[in-house]
């Protein structure tokens, strides 16, 4: 695995989050001192692995994922920042949302033998889907559909 970049844009790294198949996840901090913009924020920085950079399919793809996330407005789905460039890698910084990630949710009541509560999990379902049905109904200002 390659080392963490010290920044990615105009965002500071603090740490790689996750990495998947074809992108990585980071904590970042803006830090608009720098840029006079004044905002000081925690942000997730979504970053395409170096193996794709070439690939202008999925490059078009990544900014498309970007450009139509942007304008989906509901709190079930982050809030896109910004969609860049840093040395030639795609990027998409996004809304930090505070909290617990559900897999180590579900791991700490299982290494307790714990039963998931049945209202929780119904609760995350259906916050997740409420996210999922504002994405699907994205239109475009024409009124067709986006997605």
């Amino acid at each position: 695995m390659e080392s963490t970049p010290t920044n990615i844009g105009r965002y500071t790294i603090l740490e790689r989050l996750a990495v998947g198949g074809m992108a990585q996840i980071y904590l970042g901090f803006e830090n608009g001192e720098a840029d006079d913009t004044g905002l000081q924020r925690l942000v997730v920085i979504k970053q395409i692995l170096p193996k794709y950079c070439e690939d202008e399919s999925f490059k078009r793809m990544f900014t498309q994922e970007a450009r139509l996330a942007a304008n989906i407005h509901h709190p079930n789905v982050v809030e896109i920042h910004e969609l860049g460039l840093s040395d030639d890698q795609p990027f998409i910084a996004m809304e930090y949302v505070s909290g617990v990630a559900l897999n180590l949710l579900m791991r700490h009541a299982q290494n307790r033998k714990i039963d998931f509560p049945v209202g929780v999990a119904l609760g995350i379902v259906a916050q997740a889907c409420a996210g999922a049905h504002a994405a699907h109904e994205l239109q475009t200002p024409s009124g067709e559909s986006a997605s």
